[in-house]
């Protein structure tokens, strides 16, 4: 961090400590489909075959912990030396999605919806808040989750002049009531995409994971903005891939309606926070201005505005999508300017 700060702090403005903590570290000491690929070997037999020796139970919440860590180290850090100097500000970026329960009129399933955005979003916005984790995560995790000391809830709290977040999808939660024995199942419930009348949230995307709830992202950035009083949000991530769009000719891929109706939503629902429910959001990136390696679907999957042909050249060919986002930014821009 130290590194970075001195030689490009006079060029770079916003820094981001991590992006996507829950992905690498439960993607890659929990389910161990993702780098260094640890995990139980119970979970799978790859377990066993990539990474190995891995501990489902515990690894996971031991990476956050050190992550955490060192976030509020590197905030502490550009504060203390370059921040003044250079008139910048830093955070990190949390990706989480919305839950709703699967059947609303159990109560259980309606407080699973809590427990979920303390597990998936509170976890790691809790600790640059407030210096701590989540006290239903302490609950129901026990000694497997590890405390903050004095000192380190102290170089935490506040750690954060603003708080990014990745949306892409929201899901149903039901509560299962099982005492959790690993991060996989300790929160006690699990996510579906349909709920208790086979009612689909949303399409899917080429991903499997993703279902398309452009109502989830309000609800998302609202759940930020009342649980830490007002945050300075900055939107970075937020795209889909197009049902398969990674096996179409050029010519249909190009033609990404999917996307455009998945932005123009998406978006809109940001507006309605910003302007109804008087959310503090700054900026939006879409995800991605380019296809590129989506972790460990490879170039398999394409999230971008623009095709990239990786058999001829990496020659690029702007999708629609790409038309219709400059579009938006010219008319945005002369809205500014007050030109309309």
């Amino acid at each position: 961090a130290v590194c970075c700060f001195r030689t490009f702090g006079g060029k770079i403005k916003k820094w981001l400590t991590f992006n996507e903590i829950s992905t690498f570290a439960w993607g890659g000491y929990a389910g161990g489909y993702h780098a260094p690929g640890r995990c139980s070997p119970e979970v799978g037999s790859w377990c066993k075959d990539v990474g190995g020796g891995g501990n489902t139970s515990t690894e996971p919440y031991i990476v956050v912990h050190h992550v955490m860590i060192g976030h509020g180290l590197a905030v502490q850090t550009y504060r203390n030396k370059y921040q003044k100097a250079q008139n910048g500000t830093i955070g990190l970026t949390i990706n989480c999605g919305y839950s709703y329960p699967f059947d609303p009129n159990n109560a259980d399933d309606v407080r699973a919806v809590d427990i979920n955005l303390n597990f998936s979003c509170g976890y790691y916005g809790d600790p640059v808040v407030f210096g701590k984790y989540p006290d239903i995560m302490h609950e129901y995790i026990g000694s497997r989750l590890p405390n903050f000391t004095e000192a380190q809830s102290q170089l935490l709290k506040g750690s954060y002049d603003f708080l990014g977040i990745n949306y892409y999808t929201s899901k149903y939660v039901r509560y299962t009531g099982i005492p959790g024995n690993s991060s996989q199942n300790d929160a006690r419930l699990y996510e579906t995409p349909t709920n208790v009348n086979g009612h689909l949230i949303g399409p899917y995307a080429d991903s499997s994971w993703l279902n398309v709830y452009a109502p989830g992202f309000r609800d998302t950035i609202n759940w930020f903005h009342k649980r830490y009083n007002h945050p300075l949000i900055y939107i970075f991530e937020n795209g889909v891939s197009c049902p398969g769009e990674s096996t179409l000719p050029l010519e249909q891929a190009l033609n990404d309606t999917f996307r455009v109706n998945y932005l123009r939503d998406h978006i809109a629902q940001m507006i309605l926070a910003i302007i109804s429910d008087k959310v503090n959001v700054q900026g939006y990136f879409s995800w991605s201005i380019i296809d590129n390696f989506e972790w460990t679907d490879g170039y398999g999957v394409r999230f971008g505005m623009t095709y990239i042909d990786y058999e001829n050249g990496l020659t690029r060919y702007p999708k629609n999508s790409a038309k219709w986002y400059s579009l938006l930014i010219n008319h945005t821009q002369n809205v500014q300017n007050g030109e309309h």
